[in-house]
């Protein structure tokens, strides 16, 4: 893809499963970023991994069980990046109950589902169909350059109890021309005009 740099995340296909025990770890609830959830009795849905003949590149997809009560989220390691430059988040999706959504989301501080992250997509709507989303976002805006810890987080919500599947993450270093990711202008505030949008192929 012209103007995107390397994969960003570790074990981002799951290639080790969930990763427990390593640093690749996804849904660890006690890295630098989620331990405060443990504490705020909001503790991390762990998905299961499956092998599915379907997966759109690796074998393993995570699949998440979800209910209307509230959003399950799968939140990846922590990862170190540049702070105020422009980064592409995606990763293919499906669902095949009737009105499933995603938000791809980062933070940059402790986990707390009662605030918004520090960039977030709009909500998508799922289909049963994989298909690969997108979302351009500005790696630690508030704090100015220098290095930004992050964790990555994909938010599911469903209007009747379902499941949704994920596969593939890809987190990149956008290749930035005159102010434009990928041809889109981007501003340090989330609540500008020209706010990223997400995509899909």
């Amino acid at each position: 893809m012209p103007g995107i740099s390397s994969n960003l995340l570790p074990n981002a296909s799951f290639e080790l499963g969930l990763g427990q025990g390593v640093p690749t770890n996804w849904a660890n609830p006690l890295n630098d970023l989620t331990f405060r959830l443990v504490a705020d009795k909001s503790p991390l849905a762990v998905p299961v991994m499956v092998a599915r003949d379907d997966a759109p590149h690796s074998s393993l997809v995570a699949r998440l069980d979800v209910t209307p009560e509230r959003a399950q989220h799968l939140t990846s390691a922590v990862v170190s990046l540049e702070g105020a430059r422009g980064y592409v988040l995606s990763a293919y999706v499906r669902s095949d109950t009737p009105g499933a959504k995603l938000r791809l989301c980062l933070w940059n501080r402790p986990l707390d589902w009662s605030v918004q992250p520090d960039a977030q997509s709009p909500e998508i709507d799922l289909t049963d169909k994989w298909k690969r989303y997108q979302f351009r976002f500005i790696s630690g805006c508030r704090a100015g350059p220098g290095a930004a810890v992050e964790v990555v987080d994909r938010a599911a919500s469903v209007v009747t109890e379902g499941q949704v599947w994920v596969a593939d993450f890809g987190l990149s270093a956008a290749t930035c021309n005159r102010g434009r990711i990928r041809g889109r202008r981007y501003t340090s505030s989330w609540d500008g005009p020209d706010r990223p949008r997400p995509y899909h192929d």
